[in-house]
């Protein structure tokens, strides 16, 4: 299958299975992301961002908390939780040094 923006989810380098489902129905996702978007009509680095987006996105699916840490925090994120699922191994973080981290994206 083929996400919105066209790519696969073969070109994602993993995903969190958290088990948790939704309810809400197409409309309600698309007006709540429009309410979102004009209640932060700018991005940040420092926040409002993507991460917060995703973020707030999952509780309003879910009615819960994404069960990891905030998505930027390295040691404690998605990619460090346990069940988290690498479909592109060689994108794993590893070691959180300055070195490992800007090779991997030097490498994309």
């Amino acid at each position: 299958p083929r996400g919105n923006d066209g790519t696969k989810w073969q070109e994602k380098d993993g995903f969190v299975p958290t088990g948790k489902i939704t309810n809400r129905t197409n409309a309600e996702v698309e007006e709540e992301c429009q309410k979102w978007v004009s209640k932060y009509p700018v991005w940040k680095a420092s926040g409002p961002n993507c991460q917060t987006f995703s973020e707030d996105l999952f509780e309003f699916l879910t009615g819960g908390k994404l069960p990891f840490k905030e998505m930027a925090h390295l040691r404690l994120g998605p990619e460090k939780h346990a069940p988290a699922v690498w479909l592109r191994e060689r994108n794993k973080p590893g070691d959180f040094t300055a070195e490992n981290i800007v090779s991997r994206w030097v490498d994309l």
